[in-house]
């Protein structure tokens, strides 16, 4: 049943799932049936369910998760700003920007590893460790015989 079918006592069913559709001016992001919505909404979280109330809300940076049963999995967008519309069978986003999570995971993951190596000392070759125990031992020599013999050598 949608949400337009009454029952057989004159009241409307609620729907057993949501309409999930995310674009930005580029164009449409994702589109599909979904069972559950989370929205990083302007004012906090919010978690959109089938038969929700309407609501017009906006969003700021973050995750936009959902869920296409019960007992899935969440898979996610992330959005940057927007405006998302919701009603009793469907939830509209529209974002200034959105990626696939897996896009923005690879961006940031890429970043790091830009950064890590921007800071990266390299490491000293094993030919400078042998000169520095070569130096070491000598030295080591040196303050041993000062304080066996009590003469520099």
């Amino acid at each position: 049943m949608n949400a337009e079918s009454p029952t057989h006592h004159g009241r409307h069913a609620l729907p057993d799932h949501l309409h999930l559709e995310v674009g930005t001016v580029s164009g449409l992001i994702f589109s599909g049936v979904v069972y559950e919505v989370n929205l990083p909404g302007s004012a906090g979280g919010m978690g959109v369910l089938p038969g929700h109330v309407p609501v017009l809300t906006t969003l700021d940076a973050g995750m936009l998760s959902y869920r296409t049963s019960a007992d899935a999995e969440p898979a996610a967008l992330y959005v940057v700003g927007g405006l998302a519309e919701v009603g009793p069978g469907y939830v509209h986003v529209l974002a200034d920007h959105a990626v696939h999570s897996e896009e923005a995971d690879a961006v940031r993951r890429a970043e790091a590893l830009h950064r890590a190596e921007a800071q990266h000392v390299p490491e000293p070759r094993p030919a400078d460790f042998k000169g520095i125990k070569a130096a070491l031992d000598q030295e080591l020599l040196r303050f041993f015989q000062m304080v066996l013999f009590g003469r520099k050598p």
